[in-house]
């Protein structure tokens, strides 16, 4: 028999959001040089296809390879954000919290359900169902939570080194940075003499501490998966973190924002900046003698 080939009449929604994902990277191509454009790109995304290997072989050695990929960390970025804007339209727990669900699976879409996003999603959703309902979110309890409705979709995700890495990651910080950052701003914070003084020191601690607890959950698996890990991450992140949010954020507007006159020219000279701190700061640390540790098995 013969077989004829018709176009859906309704397309699947990934197919709008594929559309959508390839007019924002578009937009930063035609907006940025090579390698300004593979790390806006690679915030947005997570996509690595315009990074060179030279510039994800620095990231990886220096231990910077994880803001590469739309993590959690990426997702809390854009729904903060977003959370600020639609706190201007509206006050209404309902509206913001439509908003932003479908914003959390807007982002899943746009990462093309990579493990770790799925699993921030999955978190986040979780958060904002609490937020709405006046109800805490227990973090270890959500994470749980998370791995049985990833698993229950596809149990072979179980194999992932992307799903294994950020289950870790997140684990650590619940159950070695965040209590061990309470207990330093509960007995030492307060000794320091300015307001200023004492946020500093918060937020250098607390980097330093998640920095830390990654490594030492995430260093089994990395050494496994990669045949090694770095030795210098914990400086990397505490160099990287503070422009991690700005640049994401400046990213994601450029990708938009491209075609306005006024506008445009100043994402473009953040994001460049932004781009060329990034770049310096890995090629940096990745140079440091003993900077990343090999291991071969056999």
């Amino acid at each position: 028999k013969n077989l004829t080939v018709k176009q859906p009449r309704i397309k699947p929604l990934n197919y709008y959001i594929s559309v959508i994902r390839n007019v924002l990277v578009r937009n930063l191509k035609t907006s940025l040089d090579s390698k300004s454009q593979g790390l806006a790109i690679g915030f947005l995304t997570g996509s690595k296809e315009y990074i060179s290997d030279d510039i994800y072989s620095a990231f990886k050695i220096s231990g910077a390879a994880h803001i590469l990929a739309v993590s959690g960390m990426h997702l809390s970025v854009w729904i903060l954000f977003l959370s600020f804007l639609v706190d201007k339209l509206t006050k209404r727990k309902l509206p913001k919290l439509i908003i932003l669900s479908l914003a959390v699976v807007f982002i899943i879409f746009l990462a093309s359900f990579s493990p770790s996003v799925m699993r921030a999603g999955v978190m986040m959703l979780l958060y904002l169902l609490g937020k709405f309902l006046g109800r805490e979110t227990d973090g270890l309890n959500s994470l749980g939570f998370a791995a049985i409705v990833l698993l229950t979709i596809n149990p072979y995700i179980a194999v992932s080194v992307g799903f294994q890495l950020s289950f870790l990651s997140v684990a650590s910080i619940f159950i070695i940075a965040s209590p061990a950052a309470k207990l330093i701003e509960e007995r030492f914070i307060p000794y320091l003499p300015t307001q200023p003084l004492k946020r500093l020191a918060t937020a250098v601690i607390t980097s330093i501490l998640i920095s830390i607890s990654v490594t030492l959950f995430t260093f089994p698996v990395s050494v496994l998966a990669f045949g090694g890990a770095s030795t210098v991450s914990v400086l990397t992140n505490l160099l990287l973190l503070p422009v991690v949010t700005p640049f994401t954020v400046l990213s994601g507007l450029l990708s938009v924002f491209s075609f306005i006159p006024f506008l445009s020219p100043l994402l473009k000279i953040a994001v460049k900046y932004g781009a060329a701190y990034v770049l310096s700061v890995t090629e940096m640390v990745s140079e440091i003698p003993n900077s990343y540790i090999s291991v071969s098995f056999g």
